[in-house]
């Protein structure tokens, strides 16, 4: 979970937040022990942990790039859950060692003018942004009636 300031992904998974990514990024936790397995099979989690101003200038001064140049080797996927892209830097800090960024939007709320400028901010530290996730939207908008979800015939 690489939103530390909100952290929710551990909801979803069913843990804590600590000890987790700010643990890590203090030194007060090593790599194995913010490292936890989930009850689904080949999938581990970082939390967030407790953020404070430490965490955040540690994040500031790479200490992310170490994290990440320790689970790269171990997993076939990295995945990480930041935080949006403008309202605080954070997610740009991540952002400069990932392989690629999925955008994240909200049907009928996100704005293109604000979607456009955090895309020129990924840009501007040479993030890679590679989709988008747009989340909300109705089906019928996509053409998608009971007739089409029928079963097809074998003919």
């Amino acid at each position: 979970d690489g939103d530390l300031r909100s952290p929710a992904a551990h909801l979803q998974i069913g843990l804590g937040t600590q000890p987790g990514v700010c643990e890590y990024l203090r030194l007060e936790a090593s790599l194995e022990s913010v490292l936890r397995p989930t009850t689904t099979a080949n999938l581990d989690f970082v939390s967030a942990g407790r953020c404070d101003q430490r965490a955040i200038q540690e994040l500031a001064r790479d200490g992310f790039l170490g994290l990440l140049n320790l689970v790269r080797p171990r997993y076939d996927f990295v995945l990480v859950d930041s935080c949006p892209v403008l309202p605080v830097a954070d997610a740009l800090l991540m952002a400069r060692y990932v392989d690629g960024v999925l955008l994240s939007m909200m049907c009928d709320y996100s704005q293109v003018e604000r979607i456009q400028t955090a895309c020129q901010k990924l840009a501007s530290i040479g993030a890679r942004v590679v989709g988008a996730v747009v989340h909300g939207t109705q089906a019928e908008a996509y053409g998608r009636s009971g007739h089409y979800l029928m079963p097809v015939s074998n003919a």
